[in-house]
């Protein structure tokens, strides 16, 4: 989403804050709108950190105000491994018209406050002489925490751009500040870094993710009960074992860890289906022999340990890689159920989980896919952890509003209406920007299929690569819309007409021009191959700007899409009476090179015909 569109989503959620906290804002006598969001902001942030903080607890670990040295807020917390944390932070809130620019002076802001920062982690301050007791009554619990050699995490946040990541100041930080372990980090924390946290934590539902690490997923370590006794030992040629586990185990993984779990699958759950309505029914009305009528969970992990005498098992690094769809059913029909009931029905509810130990990411991705290669899997979900993918999703969260869905179930579904997939954008990037619209027409199925497996056929190399960019596809996307709006309203004009020819009723002149134009409804990726034949031979006026087509230009876009119908008309009128456009346009590559020599050749005659229009 555009920096802008992220902005008004805090901006909403910290007005509503300013509500909740109204009463505590009168007390500090804070009355400018701009300090109201910045102490909800605070507030966001401290929520951020831990989901679960009471509004009693952000009270006293606020410091902000007279002589704060630099920090906003103390607060412990608990790390994704469960260790207990401080965090430090001091926080910049800007307002829209700069949150999306690089704040001026802020590397000189940057070092005053990293100095301060090094006095409260040395423990230099001398709390005789402040006055601000909420800043002494937490500088004295994070004494003890750093007397105790635990983690400090020292956080710079800024509602703007960084010009510069800093680390040159990170790094001196660090060296100073710590013996031999690394207790206390440093981090600078930018609008940018922002938005990539709410993206993964609210759009992707990915839970195990943290705040302090700017959005970074961490590994998932988890314990289930010990079973061992009912549990399948695999040693070679790679080691694995088989658990029965119940269902509430399933439960909880979903509860706390969210779509994290399936970061290395191919495709998420998805969220309706015929399957997941059969599964839920299952747990809810026949729990005791689920364990037979399901296949069970496939993980990776990268390590498990226990003894016989241990009561929980302890896994490390945990990816579920087959059997997604099934924990979220089993979370979905136990979230519906009060307390008691879930646990009762959970504790009844078996599954076998079969768990593989795999260091190497050339074996997991293996597994993945031999796992995955018998269910209805679709080739792009194969597709979807490639780093062409992960880069052009990062492109389109940065710069646009669109979500780039790489494979289904990609997102949680409030954020579905600003989707487009992978493929449907690929296929129209194939057909406008490689000028390829029959393959992309009659290829469809080879639009994932690497060269590896198929290189006559193979077209996903051809179509996502180093040069594909998203602007390019985004602007494919644009004139497709404009294609399509056309289409139809061309497709309602020759509906009336037929019904008119059927009733024996007198066509009009106009009407006989259209019915003309009845095979253009098959011509829309021809069009959009056009475009890109015509548009470079005009002018750069008539290009695109930031993804978007210049709204004072629209006007000049429609009219090449006239020029570009009416010589697909010429191109028809040429092959003479019985001639089947429908059929040539929609197999026929010869089409592609004709249309483009038609375009390209009366060129100087469009621009002579509308020359006042400023191309």
């Amino acid at each position: 989403m555009r920096n802008e569109k992220f902005y008004d989503i805090i901006d909403v959620e910290l007005s509503a804050i300013i509500l909740e906290f109204n009463t505590e804002i009168g007390k500090r006598n804070i009355k400018q709108d701009d300090h109201k969001k910045g102490f909800a902001f605070l507030i966001w942030i401290m929520r951020r950190i831990d989901s679960k903080i009471s509004n009693d607890d952000i009270l006293n670990y606020i410091t902000e105000g007279e002589e704060d040295n630099s920090c906003d807020f103390i607060m412990p917390y608990k790390g994704l491994d469960n260790s207990k944390m401080f965090a430090v932070v001091q926080a910049k809130w800007k307002s829209k018209k700069n949150a999306n620019k690089a704040t001026k002076g802020f590397t000189t802001v940057a070092k005053s406050t990293v100095s301060d920062f090094s006095k409260i982690a040395r423990l230099e301050i001398d709390t005789k002489t402040i006055k601000n007791q909420n800043f002494i009554k937490n500088y004295k619990l994070l004494k003890k925490h750093i007397g105790s050699g635990k983690k400090v995490n020292y956080v710079l946040i800024s509602m703007s751009l960084l010009k510069t990541q800093l680390y040159e100041e990170i790094e001196k930080f660090e060296d100073a500040n710590n013996a031999v372990e690394l207790i206390n980090t440093l981090s600078f924390y930018s609008f940018l870094d922002l938005k990539k946290f709410y993206f993964e934590k609210h759009i992707r539902g990915r839970h195990n993710i943290s705040f302090i690490t700017k959005g970074n997923i961490s590994e998932i370590d988890t314990k289930i009960p010990n079973t061992s006794q009912n549990c399948i030992e695999v040693d070679k040629p790679i080691k694995a074992y088989v658990f029965s586990v119940n269902s509430q185990v399933l439960y909880n993984w979903f509860e706390n860890f969210g779509y994290s779990l399936f970061v290395k699958n191919i495709r998420n759950p998805l969220s309706s289906s015929n399957y997941n309505k059969a599964i839920k029914h299952s747990v809810l009305n026949d729990s005791d022999k689920f364990w037979y009528y399901n296949n069970g969970i496939t993980g990776i992990v990268k390590s498990i340990s226990f003894t016989p005498q241990s009561k929980s098992i302890d896994i490390k690094n945990l990816q579920i890689i087959n059997g997604a769809q099934t924990i979220f059913s089993i979370y979905s029909a136990l979230k519906e159920l009060k307390a008691s009931k879930r646990s009762s029905i959970g504790k009844k509810t078996k599954i076998t989980l079969r768990l593989i130990v795999s260091s190497s990411d050339v074996l997991s991705n293996k597994i993945i896919e031999y796992n995955n290669s018998q269910n209805a899997i679709v080739l792009r979900d194969f597709r979807s952890n490639d780093d062409v993918q992960e880069r052009l999703q990062k492109d389109f969260l940065n710069h646009t509003n669109i979500l780039y869905e790489t494979r289904r179930g990609d997102f949680v579904d409030k954020y579905k209406r600003n989707l487009l997939s992978n493929e449907k954008l690929g296929l129209l990037y194939l057909s406008y920007y490689l000028k390829k619209p029959i393959l992309a027409k009659e290829n469809k199925r080879f639009l994932f299929l690497n060269k590896t497996t198929s290189i006559t056929k193979g077209l996903y190399e051809t179509v996502f690569n180093s040069k594909t960019k998203h602007d390019d596809m985004l602007i494919a996307y644009n004139l497709f819309i404009m294609v399509e709006r056309e289409r139809r309203i061309l497709g309602k004009k020759i509906k009336t007409i037929k019904k008119k020819i059927n009733d024996k009723k007198k066509l009009s002149k106009p009407e006989k021009v259209n019915l003309e134009l009845d095979f253009v409804s098959h011509t829309s990726y021809n069009v959009l191959a056009a475009f890109k034949f015509i548009l470079p031979k005009l002018s750069t006026n008539l290009i695109f700007t930031k993804s978007r087509i210049l709204n004072n230009k629209y006007i000049h876009i429609e009219l090449v899409y006239n020029y570009i119908i009416q010589c697909l008309v010429e191109l028809v009128q040429k092959k003479g009476e019985g001639f089947d456009a429908k059929k040539y346009f929609k197999s026929n590559g010869a089409s592609v090179k004709e249309l483009e020599k038609i375009l390209t050749g009366r060129v100087t005659k469009f621009k002579k015909k509308n020359k006042s229009i400023e191309f």
